[in-house]
């Protein structure tokens, strides 16, 4: 037996700002990062994934769970990503450096481990900070558990400064961290739910936070983190603070709307997103701008991009469930 339990509004919207950020930001990295959003972007997420986290009773239950919701899609869309680049090359050999240019996809994308699909980063770093929690939950807790991230967290810092190279992203896995140990407190005490409390409490808390977020970038420059690269600019303590701030800020105000039409709907079904934006917006340049001409502009490119990803989620859902996290593979 079971029993329906209510989604958490303002989280879907939260995953959907997210979500659309990281679309943002794979097309055109350089405007988006002129917003002063890269505190928020890839912390926000780690933050969310840690509201949820639960230990499942057990390590091999907790592990297939993982898998079946982060590796399998990671997997199935790095193999997709794959087979749809090497054939849009043989069709036109220019056709990826094309869309580079086009949309100012980064170019190390294709240079990395997993140059077809680079998105994928996030579902292998997330998974190696789950894992890496649970054993710290497991045997860790209160003040001990919260001393256990720290100490990794340092570790992190010295794979960092050394530049020393982890496979897996293990090294992102370990700065990603505390953002995901945040998440999981702030559900630890009742921050998770959909009961909005005060209003104008919400609103004061959520634009205060931001206003200090925003404040620390004019005092000692933008907090800047690089999770995937395991790369902090500028005092790892204020740049963690900084982001975090922005990150409550944003949840906060999120908490009081709870629900907006498109945006929620990308950040229930954001992996999804997550897996399909960026071959959509590789593959979609040359199509588009070879039959729109002169008419071709970035920012059509962008609304036809996000029209797409809506579209995807329907049909992933109805024919690919297993790869996009809505049924288990392996039971």
């Amino acid at each position: 037996m079971s029993c329906k339990v209510d989604r958490v509004e303002f989280v879907d919207l939260a995953k959907g700002i997210c979500i659309i950020l990281v679309v943002l930001f794979h097309f055109d990295g350089r405007q988006i990062n002129l917003l002063n959003l890269a505190t928020l972007r890839m912390p926000l997420f780690f933050v969310l994934s840690g509201m949820f986290f639960r230990s499942y009773g057990g390590a091999l239950t907790f592990v297939k769970k993982k898998v079946n919701n982060l590796l399998v899609p990671c997997v199935f869309w790095l193999l997709v990503s794959c087979v749809i680049s090497i054939v849009a090359f043989y069709v036109k050999p220019i056709v990826l450096h094309e869309a580079a240019g086009g949309c100012h996809v980064t170019v190390s994308f294709f240079n990395d481990f997993i140059r077809f699909n680079g998105a994928m980063w996030f579902l292998i770093c997330l998974f190696i900070t789950n894992v890496i929690f649970y054993f710290l939950h497991k045997y860790l807790s209160g003040k001990k558990l919260a001393a256990g991230v720290l100490a990794m967290t340092l570790i992190g810092s010295i794979i960092r400064e050394y530049q020393l190279w982890l496979p897996l992203y293990i090294g992102g896995a370990l700065a990603a961290l505390p953002f995901f140990y945040a998440g999981y407190i702030a559900s630890r005490v009742g921050f998770v739910t959909n009961e909005i409390g005060r209003p104008l409490r919400s609103v004061i808390a959520g634009v205060g936070l931001i206003g200090l977020s925003y404040a620390f970038c004019y005092c000692i420059g933008v907090p800047t983190i690089s999770i995937s690269m395991n790369i902090v600019h500028g005092n790892a303590i204020v740049t963690y603070a900084g982001c975090l701030l922005c990150v409550f800020g944003v949840l906060s105000v999120c908490k009081l709307i709870r629900w907006l039409p498109i945006v929620s709907y990308f950040g229930r079904y954001s992996l999804i997103v997550l897996c399909v934006h960026i071959p959509i917006i590789i593959h979609s340049y040359t199509p588009l701008s070879m039959l729109l001409g002169e008419h071709y502009s970035a920012s059509l490119h962008l609304i036809i991009v996000l029209a797409l990803c809506v579209i995807s989620i329907p049909l992933c859902k109805r024919f690919l469930p297993w790869f996009v996290a809505q049924k288990p593979l392996f039971k």
